[in-house]
């Protein structure tokens, strides 16, 4: 296997925001199968007087509410654009609005990326999903942050990069893992 996916953090930024994660070349389930329910992290509450309440997912202080396509949606409409696609694509031709609101998402994601970092160490985070599309626009400002947010010494080999298959890598990975799951149950039989 490629070393670079023998351990890997896939993040998909599309309506929602979700995740995988491959250690030694093996997809991570869990104990209960539903490992990596990454947009599900609390990334921005005040706990200044304790723990937030509970909500119905996705929790307001969540991952996904703050850095998925569904939040660079609203980021458009506070900047006068239709909606993320209209974002990005404004991103593209350098008009401010779409640069500003594109940025604001990429840092939003930043702080989850180091926060994946710093618990796996990964050789490789792919973002994947729609919202990869802006590319480096998005990447940049995810990088910085990330950087920024890491221990010292953790994620100095991890390349965050695109997923090769940008919108489709969460479809993609999907299928990939119902077939490995076809394949354990017909060795079980």
């Amino acid at each position: 296997m490629d070393p670079s996916t023998d351990d890997l953090v896939m993040v998909t930024v599309g309506t929602g925001l979700g995740g995988g994660v491959v250690i030694d070349g093996r997809v991570y389930r869990g104990a209960t199968g539903a490992a990596a329910e990454v947009g599900h992290m609390i990334v921005a509450a005040d706990v200044a007087a304790g723990a937030p309440a509970s909500a119905t997912p996705p929790h307001p202080d969540s991952w996904e509410a703050w850095a998925s396509g569904g939040a660079l949606g609203r980021l458009a409409a506070e900047r006068g654009l239709e909606n993320g696609r209209a974002a990005v694509a404004a991103a593209r031709r350098g008009e401010a609005a779409g640069v500003e609101a594109v940025r604001i998402l990429g840092e939003r994601l930043g702080v989850g990326v180091a926060n994946l970092i710093n618990l796996l160490d990964p050789a490789v985070v792919a973002i994947g999903g729609g919202v990869s599309a802006a590319g480096e626009l998005l990447l940049g400002p995810l990088r910085d942050v990330a950087q920024r947010l890491m221990l010292p010494g953790v994620g100095t080999r991890t390349e965050i990069r695109l997923a090769r298959r940008g919108g489709e890598a969460g479809v993609l990975g999907a299928a990939l893992l119902a077939g490995q799951e076809r394949e354990r149950e017909e060795a079980a039989a």
